[in-house]
């Protein structure tokens, strides 16, 4: 037996690079959310489109005001003026308003209410 264990058979090591790669990807932030939080796409990766905003879906927008994963100044009124989340609301469930409750505090005041999202200013009736 001792002659088995004192012989060495040929091996092949493999780098730890792939397995911190792999762990560098499982982090990352997937799809749409991805692309809007400023991720650069690996140079495999075809670049987006032009006409991102179209491609986003209302569910993309609702995820993305669900945690506020959005630069603070991106939210600003028609006119440039800041609004501030101070609430985001709770996600509505079926017909209705998509977050319920949300607190935003505008250049006049402190909004209270419903927030309902879509993907272009012609969706909302």
């Amino acid at each position: 037996m001792p002659a088995l264990l004192e012989r060495q058979a040929p091996y092949v090591t493999r780098s730890r690079r792939p397995a911190s790669r792999l762990a560098e990807m499982r982090s990352r932030p997937r799809g749409r959310a991805g692309q809007l939080l400023g991720e650069q796409p690996p140079p495999y990766v075809a670049p987006p489109s032009a006409a991102l905003p179209d491609a986003l879906t209302e569910r993309d927008i609702a995820h993305l005001w669900e945690g506020q994963r959005f630069p603070p100044q991106a939210l600003t009124m028609v006119g440039g003026q800041p609004l501030q989340v101070i609430y985001r609301g709770l996600r509505g469930r079926g017909p209705g308003p998509d977050f319920r409750d949300a607190v935003i505090i505008a250049p006049w005041g402190t909004l209270k209410g419903d927030v309902e999202l879509h993907v272009r200013t012609s969706d909302f009736r």
